[in-house]
């Protein structure tokens, strides 16, 4: 599924987000840390793509860069075929109703000051969508209600309510605009499991209903194998694979992800060392020094995400033997 004009509702392209960093005592050189190295992928609309891999690996960097929360270094992001990157603050406006964040933290993402009312409703405030607070206050049942909550939830603060019901209050805050696009932040890593379920399910059925697309961003893979269409792996800035979900938890391509899946089925470290560091990346494939399979080859020349011969046609991978 494209959008009416034939392109992927988001479409990244060779995106960087580099951060200077001071240069060190003693005369050292400054080296920027490459959060984002050259990240490009595609997200139909009404699809729901997963981004994983170790914590540090700039998915978090990636998901705030698209949505010009923080600022790109170089490359592209178009939505709906409009470059935000290029678009005057007057023309991104009505963009932006259209792509909302589900944040990680459902204790810190919501201001302790305000009413559930008042965080939910602003936005409908602040972008002319209602006219009156009684419009307002009716809006805002509806979307407490959408998410399992009731209207006089509205009236109370969030130090209310457990973790499970803040993350409904932060999705029902980012539906107020009616988005086609959520990027989700690890939106369940931190509550309990059961209450993970519910969250998963609910999102699963407000995508059902209203149509949405999601970058779904996550450490878990069960979570990933049961709410994601495809599956795109993160390592040190870069897209290593990008795969259906059926294919990449039966066939994985890249010896990272094979890492990741045997460590989440056997409870056991699948990677030997530390990922390396952002700030001084080791040439060639980035992760030659921790790979088992590393060649020659792998020390110098670094891997383009693409398709391999032995692999499935769908399945992209940046390992120059992958499908050997």
């Amino acid at each position: 599924m494209t959008t009416d004009n034939g392109v992927p509702l988001l479409r990244v392209s060779d995106l960087c987000v580099h951060f200077r960093t001071r240069a060190r005592l003693l005369g050292g050189h400054a080296h920027p840390l490459k959060a984002v190295d050259g990240v490009s992928l595609d997200l139909p609309g009404g699809k729901t793509l997963g981004l994983v891999g170790e914590s540090g690996c700039g998915k978090s960097t990636l998901a705030r860069a698209i949505l010009r929360l923080i600022p790109a270094t170089s490359g592209r992001v178009y939505f709906d075929g409009h470059d935000l990157f290029t678009l005057p603050l007057r023309a991104l406006r009505p963009l932006r109703r259209r792509m909302q964040f589900v944040f990680q933290d459902p204790y810190g993402s919501l201001n302790p000051r305000l009413r559930v009312e008042t965080i939910v409703g602003e936005a409908l405030t602040v972008h002319g969508l209602v006219r009156t607070n009684a419009e307002r206050r009716a809006r805002v049942a509806q979307l407490l209600a959408q998410v399992g909550l009731t209207s006089a939830d509205g009236d109370r603060f969030p130090h209310e309510f457990s973790g499970g019901q803040r993350q409904r209050i932060g999705i029902a805050r980012a539906l107020a605009l009616q988005p086609s696009l959520i990027i989700c932040d690890e939106p369940v890593s931190a509550l309990d499991v059961s209450i993970q379920a519910q969250i998963l399910n609910l999102l699963a059925d407000l995508k059902q209903q209203l149509g949405l697309t999601y970058l779904f961003i996550a450490h878990n893979l069960a979570v990933v194998r049961h709410i994601c269409a495809e599956v795109a792996v993160m390592y040190l800035g870069r897209i290593v694979e990008h795969a259906p979900t059926a294919q990449f938890f039966a066939h994985p391509g890249h010896p990272y992800t094979r890492a990741l899946l045997a460590a989440a089925t056997t409870f056991e470290p699948g990677l030997s060392g530390e990922p390396p560091s952002p700030l001084n990346p080791p040439p060639g494939c980035p992760f030659h020094p921790r790979c088992p399979l590393a060649q020659p080859r792998c020390h110098t020349d670094v891997p383009q995400l693409t398709l391999r011969a032995g692999l499935s046609p769908a399945q992209r991978v940046a390992c120059h033997f992958a499908g050997e």
